[in-house]
């Protein structure tokens, strides 16, 4: 019996590997599995290589390795990429007659000619599932009931075609009776969420109620405006495509500047463009989410791949100073919070907040408990009672209330609620008295204190008893903890500390958080942006760096091996 497994399908774009493996997901999620399934998908329509890998464990799914326990190429063409990637032992299935004769022994045959018609060829990745199933010893029957909801409103004969389809494939698996493993059964079955971290971002904002959303759609961040727009009827919201990523920034300014719930959502190139509108959010004090989905750069880079190398960016964006805040959700759990509580920082201090997530967080889909709606989240910190009972130019920008000032809505009250992009007085009136600008300047850049006291400090794992620390932010938080557990299971005295939120943080809190020890940077780009974070913010320097700058995430395989290599004397 074995706790995990990993499972991987390929093929080209447009074939679905990425449907049927959330078909996978969802099957082993409602059997109490805890499952990670990461998608490596090509930047085009149709063709190319791309696959989902899958982890499926009796205990939480937080990374996958590079290989794979099984595997089924949907297309045959891929089969060099497979053997480029999948370890040694891979039981890989294909179509033997359209693989090259080269690559012929190191494939399993599956004769889908004569198993199935030219109609059912087109379930073949039913086909595919079915024989999962069979080879794992899963029964059938929750396959065929998520068949039926997922091909219901097709009709009955779509849902009657697939069911004999995924049947065919169990019952061709199951006399391979060498190539079956088994998994661990779970303790118990429990209510499962199953998403991407996109999606969560998403519904976490809905819980926040947002009201307003405008993007330009941008691999790999459109799936936070497509799932807003999916649930848009549902829960009133306005989600607008923009002609660019300026014109988006610009309307989710003015939407906010009316009172709504506003945020928008891009990846670097797009972001770049909204450089100089977070600036006017900036100055004008009105609050905005702004969601980066990272790819790697520079320019279009790798438009399908996944970095962690925007973090820089979105820390110094804009010109001028300016307090921003920046969390880096790990996982779709943390994300879904992260939804939440972008807008809640947003508005009590009435900055831009940057939800910094990546392809992999995004795109990946992943298991975890319920999520949780926190309602401290959903106050509005707006005033909408009128100065005076006869009309008068409001102090947005009071300087007497400290560095919050009250915030009125323009046409909630009696009062003149003015705004402007220039550096201005109280009332919201151009100035460029030195001593009144400078009031300004510190009243933007005071906030960080107060900002830094309502954001959460890092996770710590078996830090106390170790010599050596790992750090990490945001999508890699699992892989890092899962081969931190591994090597302690070595008896190696490594400890992990993970980074939800990073920016702006009590510089005190992380210098404890992350104690004496010898501490070790992971992170996905090429430059450690995180460890220069840690230094240049909070005075921590990192004695060693792990970078992975490929477009790949990390694999837990691959970094416990260099990690082991880097602590064993």
């Amino acid at each position: 019996m074995a706790n995990s497994l990993v499972v991987r399908f390929s093929g080209e774009q447009g074939q679905g590997v990425q449907s049927v493996a959330a078909i996978t997901a969802q099957y082993f999620a409602g059997r109490g599995y805890g499952v990670l399934a990461v998608n490596d998908y090509a930047s085009r329509i149709a063709g190319g290589y791309s696959y989902s890998q899958i982890r499926v464990s009796t205990g939480p799914a937080r990374s996958v390795t590079k290989g794979a326990d099984i595997a089924f190429a949907i297309s045959p063409a891929g089969i060099a990429s497979d053997l480029d990637t999948l370890q040694k032992g891979t039981a890989l299935f294909a179509e033997a007659a359209k693989v090259k004769a080269e690559h012929r022994p190191a494939v399993i045959n599956v004769p889908l000619s004569e198993l199935l018609d030219a109609q059912e060829r087109r379930g073949i990745n039913t086909f595919y599932v079915g024989m999962l199933l069979a080879l794992t010893n899963q029964p059938l029957d929750p396959l065929v009931e998520m068949l039926e909801k997922r091909f219901g409103k097709k009709g009955g004969d779509v849902v009657a075609a697939n069911v004999v389809i995924a049947r065919k494939g169990y019952d061709f698996a199951k006399p391979m009776t060498d190539l079956h493993q088994d998994l661990d059964v779970p303790r118990e079955v429990l209510p499962t969420v199953v998403k991407t971290g996109s999606q969560a971002i998403a519904l976490g904002a809905i819980a926040a109620g947002v009201t307003f959303h405008a993007g330009y759609p941008m691999a790999p961040s459109t799936a936070v405006m497509n799932t807003l727009a999916g649930l848009s009827k549902r829960y009133g919201i306005v989600v607008e495509q923009a002609e660019d990523e300026i014109a988006a920034i610009n309307l989710a300014i003015g939407a906010s500047s009316a009172g709504a719930r506003a945020m928008t959502a891009t990846s670097g190139g797009g972001l770049a463009l909204m450089s100089e509108a977070i600036s006017l959010a900036g100055v004008a004090e009105t609050p905005l989410v702004i969601v980066n989905v990272q790819r790697p750069g520079p320019a279009t880079g790798l438009p399908t791949k996944t970095a962690q190398g925007d973090l820089h960016m979105v820390q110094y964006i804009g010109h001028g100073e300016f307090t921003r805040a920046i969390l880096t959700p790990g996982n779709a759990a943390e994300a879904f919070v992260a939804g939440q509580k972008a807008f809640y920082l947003a508005e009590k201090y009435q900055i831009p907040v940057f939800i910094l997530s990546d392809q992999h967080l995004g795109d990946s889909l992943w298991s975890s408990d319920p999520w949780k709606v926190h309602p401290e989240y959903q106050e509005r910190f707006l005033k909408l009672e009128s100065t005076s009972a006869e009309p008068a130019v409001y102090p947005r920008y009071s300087l007497q209330e400290g560095c919050i000032s009250p915030r009125a809505i323009p046409g909630f009250t009696n009062d003149l609620t003015l705004t402007d992009s220039h550096t201005h007085d109280e009332f919201g009136h151009i100035t460029e008295d030195p001593v009144l600008s400078a009031a300004m300047v510190h009243k933007l850049i005071d906030k960080r204190g107060l900002v830094a006291s309502d954001m959460s400090l890092p996770e710590r794992f078996a830090v106390e008893d170790s010599t050596t620390v790992l750090v990490s932010f945001g999508s890699c938080r699992g892989v890092v903890r899962d081969a931190c557990e591994a090597l302690r299971a070595t008896g190696l005295s490594v400890g992990h500390v993970h980074f939800s939120e990073v920016y702006p943080l009590p510089e005190v809190a992380v210098r404890e958080a992350l104690g004496e020890a010898r501490l070790i940077t992971i992170e996905c780009n090429a430059t450690g942006q995180f460890a220069r974070l840690l230094r240049g913010e909070y005075g921590v320097k990192a004695d060693e760096h792990v970078l992975k700058y490929n477009g790949r995430p990390f694999y837990v395989d691959e970094l416990t091996a260099e990690l082991r290599g880097r602590l064993t004397p």
